[in-house]
């Protein structure tokens, strides 16, 4: 069987950063993150069995150590800028090495707090044919990275209390993202994703959102306001078919509604896809 990347970095790069993302995915290693098992789901045995789920790991690392200023630095292909992040820290201090560990933990469970079981998941918006939107399956990888070094970010500066405190708000928003915003969407699917302009898009519009988001103290949007106008009613007011779920109802004619702009009492919601047609 041909290896592949990671498989090939891990025979090549032994030392405590290798030790490190093994320990992190591995559940016969004590000290395995059990919140990341939890959020890869049903995906979890593929992206074990061929040391897939040891790569995000070395994405999150690797990203976060460019950070929200320096992701333009980003030089594709992807391969060679993870090579090059094992080649280089290799041997990182033990210090280093449980700093590494304790920023992991937080940003999975901050992304378990906001997300749950459909973190790093992207949502479909409907279609003409069938108007009911969806979560996928499957780990979005791009998705990850983005999340992941977003709340990286705030855990890094000692202010995890802000993700907590507007967690739904973020929420709406990167489901918002993924279904309206046709740049963000381009640059987290399809086959050119780590290229490295869709890298520095999708970097940039997460990390502005979160600050948006963040920076509004006006915000005071919860989920469970909207789920009140929901199980008020929860036939699309466009369509007039019912809503399957929650995260496919958007407030009617209330732009970025979220962001702290206010929702009328009488307010109706309607499908993604039918609020935006």
């Amino acid at each position: 069987m041909k290896l592949n990347a990671q498989e090939i970095r891990n025979c090549m790069y032994h030392g405590n950063y290798n030790d490190l993302i093994k320990e992190l995915v591995d559940p016969s290693i004590k000290g395995f993150d059990e919140n990341f098992v939890y959020l890869l789901g049903s995906s979890q045995d593929n992206l074990y069995r061929r040391m897939n789920d040891a790569e995000l790991v070395l994405r999150f690392f690797a990203f976060r150590r460019l950070g929200r200023f320096q992701i333009g630095v980003y030089r594709d292909p992807l391969k060679r800028f993870l090579d090059r992040e094992m080649e280089g820290h290799r041997n990182i201090s033990d210090v280093d090495k449980q700093e590494f560990t304790n920023i992991f933990k937080e940003s999975i469970e901050l992304t378990k707090d906001v997300f749950d079981e459909n973190a790093f998941r992207k949502f479909n918006m409907g279609s003409k044919n069938e108007v009911n939107g969806k979560w996928d399956n499957k780990i979005n990888k791009a998705i990850f990275d983005v999340v992941m070094c977003g709340f990286a970010y705030y855990a890094d500066v000692g202010n995890k209390e802000t993700i907590i405190r507007f967690k739904d708000a973020i929420r709406e928003e990167l489901i918002y993202l993924m279904t309206h915003d046709e740049e963000f969407i381009d640059a987290i699917v399809g086959n050119r994703t780590y290229e490295r302009i869709p890298v520095r898009t999708r970097f940039r519009i997460w990390f502005d959102s979160l600050r948006e988001i963040t920076e509004n103290q006006n915000n005071i949007f919860s989920l469970e306001l909207k789920r009140k106008v929901y199980d008020r009613n929860p036939e699309c007011c466009v369509c007039d078919g019912r809503i399957q779920i929650l995260d496919d109802a958007e407030i009617h004619n209330v732009d970025y509604y979220w962001r702290g702009e206010t929702i009328p009492i009488d307010a109706r919601v309607a499908h993604r896809y039918c609020n935006q047609k």
